[in-house]
């Protein structure tokens, strides 16, 4: 999270946020989170080795804030499948918020 507060903060931040991956549009995410609400709206690394998996990037929220997020799994014991759902679905209820209506 420290990392991608600190490249958010850098000039060449939008070099690096065109390059991930986007939910429900191109690479790692392409059929990931799609017909919802973080289509175009997440844009993530994922990451796995052994049993681990992560998702890790910047969701823009309905109301267009964006926020930095990172989520881990370790030593999982279900399909893999299942933890990437887990994923999917936190990311869409980021893209989800209405901060605004929320204060």
């Amino acid at each position: 999270m420290r990392v991608l507060d600190k490249v958010r903060a850098d000039t060449a931040f939008h070099v690096f946020y065109d390059a991930l991956p986007i939910a429900g549009v191109d690479g790692s995410l392409e059929h990931r989170m799609r017909g919802t609400a973080a289509v175009g709206k997440v844009h993530a690394k994922t990451g796995s080795i052994a049993n681990a998996r992560s998702l890790s990037g910047y969701a823009t929220t309905a109301d267009n804030h964006t926020l930095i997020f990172s989520l881990l799994a370790n030593n999982w014991t279900v399909k893999q499948a299942s933890v990437d759902s887990v994923h999917n679905r936190i990311a869409v209820m980021l893209a989800s918020l209405n901060l605004r209506a929320a204060q």
